[in-house]
């Protein structure tokens, strides 16, 4: 969900493409493939490493994603995690948004949790914290905050050391089932080369997009938008302002716009989730950057910081 095409979806590029291996046209066998190298795809080479199963898995990019996207990790996945021993490195990716709390409203940010004019609505840290005191007791450990941006380069790490064959900038162009199992076609983006790789089972992690999704006719629930929003990751030095009043989300409703601030690092990385109606004819395409620089300068009711856009997603 997180304005650059979804076929230049930009990436964490650099270490992950594959050195290791050499697409051929040999057919080769491996237990399980994994399609997509997110976070689901990631914590699945884990689980089947733990279990001592042989796998690839393939990401059609280069490496890992650049976009903040899901912001905290839950109980149960935590607990999981904490099961194969990678739950501290999960816990220490996010430490950064940890101290954010509540969910405010307002006209801008600085109004808002401005220490002279602060305004709670909407939801709070004492809210929050009664919240997640319910909780106390029923697990050995508790939920994480941590950005997707941060968590997977730590699942890459682990996984690769558990012996997941990982190949990055690999894409699945088509695939068929049979008695047998799966026959996956993949081809190299780099070097253009394709090969067939024969699998007992597949596992699509490819995403709301999946092309394993759409070959298999198996529809999203439900069917239809639930909204459109433009992703806006931008750059903003504003720890001093929210320094001690970290805060999780701040809705912002002014008559030109309406969005959500969200809290990535709680220093200079934040997103803003701008709300666009494609019924009122608006479009990703009337959002270039120059427009959300004096957006976020409203939404932020900071006229006078510097911004820098770093990726902007429909």
């Amino acid at each position: 969900m997180d304005i650059t095409p979804s076929n230049n979806h930009p990436h964490n590029l650099p270490t992950l493409i594959n050195s290791h291996h050499e697409s051929t046209n040999m057919t080769t066998h491996t237990p399980v493939i994994i399609i997509g190298g997110g976070i689901v795809g990631l914590s699945a080479s884990l689980f089947l490493s733990t279990h001592s199963i042989p796998h690839i898995l393939i990401e059609r990019h280069a490496g890992t994603s650049i976009h903040p996207r899901a912001r905290s990790v839950n109980i149960r996945s935590m607990e999981i995690y904490r099961s194969i021993g990678i739950a501290d490195a999960v816990r220490t990716a996010g430490a950064d948004l940890a101290p954010s709390m509540g969910i405010f409203r307002g006209s801008d940010l600085s109004s808002v949790i401005s220490p002279q004019k602060r305004v709670e609505g909407g939801g709070s840290k004492k809210q929050d914290f009664q919240a997640l005191k319910w909780f106390e007791g029923a697990s050995p450990t508790a939920g994480a905050r941590g950005t997707q941006d941060c968590v997977e380069p730590v699942l890459v790490r682990e996984a690769r050391e558990r012996g997941g064959d990982l190949r990055f900038y690999t894409e699945c162009v088509g695939f068929e089932q049979d008695g047998e199992g799966v026959s996956i076609t993949l081809r190299d983006r780099e070097s253009g080369k394709e090969e067939t790789v024969k699998a007992d089972y597949m596992i699509a992690a490819d995403g709301a997009n999946s092309l394993v999704r759409r070959q298999l006719g198996v529809k999203c629930t439900p069917d239809r938008p639930l909204g459109n929003l433009l992703n806006i990751l931008f750059h903003a030095d504003l720890k001093e302002l929210v320094r001690g009043r970290e805060f999780s989300l701040c809705l912002i409703e002014r008559p030109e716009q309406r969005g959500v601030i969200t809290s990535i690092n709680n220093k200079d990385r934040w997103v803003y989730h701008l709300s666009y109606d494609p019924a009122k004819g608006e479009k990703p395409e009337d959002y270039p950057p120059e427009r959300c620089v004096d957006l976020l300068h409203l939404a932020l009711g900071m006229p006078d910081v510097k911004i820098e856009i770093k990726s902007i997603l429909p």
